[in-house]
């Protein structure tokens, strides 16, 4: 018998509308499962596989072309990857696959 991973049954995201923040925030940890990601928007839990290997080369490819051209127009900017934002005030969170902080105060 061999066991099925979430991972392997993630073919598209699963959606778990009605749910409360604190009970997202209850949830979190207990699907904090590597190549997993989880976002939450408007009561809605979205869980989803990480992309491959595709996905992951074209975003690289784009990022370059982004940072170039930033740095050819003097934008200052940070590069902040996919860093988590979270916001308990507005009840969401996601995780952009590439994101930038642009500007000196940011």
């Amino acid at each position: 018998m061999t066991a099925i991973t979430l991972e392997e049954k993630l073919d598209r995201p699963l959606l778990f509308p009605g749910l409360t923040w604190e009970q997202f925030k209850t949830l979190e940890p207990m699907l904090d499962i590597p190549g997993i990601r989880l976002s939450f928007l408007e009561g809605i839990l979205e869980i989803q596989k990480m992309p491959g290997r595709k996905h992951e080369t074209a975003k690289g490819r784009i990022g370059a072309l982004v940072e170039t051209y930033m740095m050819a127009a003097g934008i200052d900017f940070t590069p902040t990857e996919s860093l988590p934002l979270e916001n308990e005030s507005r009840l969401v969170k996601c995780e952009a696959d590439k994101s930038y902080e642009l500007g000196a105060d940011r």
